[in-house]
């Protein structure tokens, strides 16, 4: 009897070890995640762009991961509605929660991307929907 519980603890010790190496974050680069998960204006989107070059498109539940080095970096949003720009100075280690909303004025949407403190970083990776996209991205690593 002793044998099957010592085998389903050890067991068990493995899978919680390896789940908690899955989402360490590589220490010599910093984390962005730029995220939209609000139905407000839901049917508006807008190109994440960094400098000449388009990331991805924003839209709703929208999730975009990456990974940089230390450094100034300077994101923008535009669509017909007014363009909106970030810059951050990432250090690495670190991770970025960069919510990305769409503000309403007539007669079109206009992006925004809003730079969250920890603690509302921490609020909003407690939601259902981050929760999953971030335990789904770092599962693929």
């Amino acid at each position: 009897m002793k044998q099957p519980l010592i085998f389903l603890l050890l067991f068990s010790l493995v899978i919680v070890t390896n789940s908690n190496s899955q989402t360490s974050t590589n220490s010599n680069k910093a984390t962005v995640i730029f995220y939209r998960s609000t139905m407000w204006g839901g049917a508006y989107s807008y190109k994440l762009n960094q400098g000449d070059s388009t990331l991805t498109k924003i839209k709703y539940k929208s999730f975009y991961a990456i990974e940089l080095n230390e450094g100034i970096y300077n994101y923008w949003a535009k669509n017909c509605g007014g363009r909106d720009n970030i810059s951050l100075n990432v250090k690495a280690g670190h991770k970025y929660f960069i919510k990305c909303k769409t503000s309403f004025s007539f007669p079109v949407s206009k992006p925004k991307l809003i730079l969250l403190t920890d603690e509302q970083a921490e609020k909003e990776t407690n939601n259902g929907y981050l929760k999953r996209k971030l335990s789904e991205q770092y599962t693929k690593q």
